[in-house]
């Protein structure tokens, strides 16, 4: 931090001249003068946070395997137009890549998160497996040629360091990418008429610091019909933090679907700084006017993946509940997120007034699971046995609400009119709402 001053002092001074041979009266001439100091100003904040990560890795890292040899000793017919001169030799399990000398191999193309603050962040990549049932995860990519189980190896990589995913905890590679405070300095902002601490001129930069990581990985063992049917799937979140923030704990959204016979995971950030927590203290609902605790033994909180066991989710007879996770801060902070089965879009409601110069808004469910809707297809309704299609101008869906506009309804000239509203999930479930006045 640094301080700028300019103060400046003003020292005023009378002068008397006194001689033998003048005389002066007490009443003679004066001067004088006052100066005002002024302060430069003081910056407190010689820190600049900002970072630089993909949201989205575009399939980066799906993969397939072939244990058993099948793509080389078929030609790699099934993939037209190439051939072994396309494949890693050696390898098992293959990725898609685009930076790399041979198309399909072992590793991942990489990912890369870029430091562009004046202090060292942290960075976290976390990963998880599921659909692996009847598959042994490997801590390694030696997996012996005697294995009888179907195995799979996955690991996140970051230069030397290499961090398996296991089934229960899923993986977790952490690091720090160094800042470029060389790339600040303190200018003055004439717009906001203040100094302040910020980045260089572009051509004055230097490169900032970046962390790399992929995945790789592996598979052996006996591969047969019944492995089949399953969906291996790696879910990983990467995130870069502030080591100066103060946040509390959180989750990343507030329901979750649930199946059964399938874990439920549940992304957690267990905050950072004086307001972080260490883990969870307790998980309750209340059933009735109880309140009841979910016991320790049917869940999990590792590598910022809080994982509800599929056998505790079997024992559920309601098709949705709300939670409360109460985590370990000082704060004790709360946090609600709600599990449910998967549904269709529904509407509870579907007769609605109208009331001239008011929209009308209707709540709107759009379901879960693989069974829920995104949004809606499209409004119709019947006018002289022809289905009329309302204009999308003339509704709104956002945040889980319906709204049809007042300027729409103003239109009308019938008194109550039924509505089709057909959603854009898989099976285009339909709602028919009434609208009367």
């Amino acid at each position: 931090m640094k301080n700028f001053k300019k103060i400046t002092a003003v020292t005023m001074a009378a002068t008397m001249l006194l001689g033998s041979s003048l005389t002066v009266s007490a009443a003679g001439p004066t001067g004088g003068d006052t100066g005002s100091g002024s302060y430069e100003g003081y910056v407190d904040e010689t820190s600049v946070f900002s970072a630089s990560i993909p949201t989205n890795a575009a399939n980066v890292f799906n993969f397939f395997v072939d244990p058993n040899g099948l793509l080389e000793e078929t030609g790699y017919a099934r993939l037209t137009g190439k051939s072994a001169a396309d494949f890693e030799a050696g390898a098992t399990l293959f990725f898609t890549r685009t930076g790399a000398e041979k198309e399909f191999g072992k590793d991942s193309d990489k990912v890369t998160a870029k430091n562009m603050s004046s202090y060292d962040v942290n960075i976290e990549v976390s990963a998880t497996v599921t659909g692996i049932d009847g598959i042994t995860m490997a801590e390694s990519d030696t997996i012996a040629p005697e294995e009888q189980n179907p195995t799979l190896y996955l690991a996140i990589v970051h230069d030397s360091d290499t961090e398996a995913v296991s089934a229960e905890e899923g993986g977790l590679l952490s690091g720090t990418i160094a800042g470029t405070p060389t790339n600040f300095e303190i200018q003055y902002n004439t717009e906001k008429g203040k100094y302040e601490y910020a980045q260089k001129a572009a051509d004055q930069l230097s490169d900032w610091a970046t962390y790399d990581f992929y995945l790789t990985g592996a598979c052996g063992g006996v591969w047969t019909d019944e492995q089949a049917e399953a969906t291996p799937e790696i879910a990983l979140i990467w995130k870069i933090t502030d080591p100066l923030a103060q946040e509390a704990p959180s989750i990343a959204e507030p329901y979750y679907t649930m199946a059964a016979g399938k874990d439920v995971k549940i992304p957690v950030d267990l905050g950072a700084g004086d307001l972080a927590a260490t883990g969870i203290s307790k998980i309750t609902f209340v059933k009735g006017a109880e309140t009841k605790e979910v016991a320790a033994t049917n869940y999990t909180l590792a590598n910022g993946m809080l994982t509800i066991k599929a056998s505790y989710i079997d024992t559920l007879t309601v098709d949705s509940r709300e939670y409360t996770i109460t985590f370990n801060d000082a704060a004790k902070t709360k946090v609600k997120f709600t599990l449910r089965k998967a549904a269709a879009p529904s509407i509870a409601t579907t007769t609605y007034t109208i009331t001239s110069g008011e929209d009308v808004v209707i709540p709107v469910d759009l379901g879960a699971g693989d069974l829920a809707a995104t949004g809606i297809s499209k409004i119709a309704f019947d006018k002289s046995g022809t289905m009329k299609e309302v204009e999308a101008t003339n509704y709104t869906l956002a945040n889980g609400v319906l709204t049809i506009k007042a300027s729409y309804l103003a239109t009308l000239t019938v008194d109550s009119r039924d509505y089709v509203i057909t959603f854009d999930d898989a099976a285009q479930t339909t709602v028919t709402i009434t609208l009367h006045k």
